[in-house]
């Protein structure tokens, strides 16, 4: 019998638990199972239109850097087949940031805010 109350006691916070993480998973942005980058391809040359601030470029120890005006190379376009990221357009671009020399990394853009060079 104290078996039973155990299991029990144990199922309870259990349940409340998942209660929240279902609101939360709610509020998350929806992933499109269906999606389709027109315009780029993989190889091509395309420059930064809009102003993109990031902070995980190496050697610089999580400065602000924006890209606008930056160019490089498209790496990956997310189609039906591949699905990971939740901006379509991957570039590794290459080019002088913030007098740390020619450096080179990898970031993930919306069509939007890239344009063919």
């Amino acid at each position: 019998m104290s078996y039973a109350l155990s299991s029990a006691r144990l199922a309870a916070p259990l349940r409340s638990a998942a209660a929240p993480s279902a609101r939360v998973s709610a509020a998350r942005r929806p992933l499109a199972l269906s999606v389709r980058v027109e315009g780029f391809a993989v190889g091509q040359a395309v420059k930064v239109k809009e102003d993109v601030l990031v902070y995980h470029i190496p050697k610089t120890k999580g400065a602000e850097v924006n890209l606008k005006g930056m160019s490089g190379v498209v790496d990956t376009v997310i189609d039906e087949e591949n699905l990971s990221p939740t901006l379509p357009v991957k570039v590794k671009i290459t080019g002088e940031v913030l007098d740390k020399g020619e450096l080179s990394f990898l970031v993930h853009l919306e069509e939007s805010e890239v344009e063919a060079a």
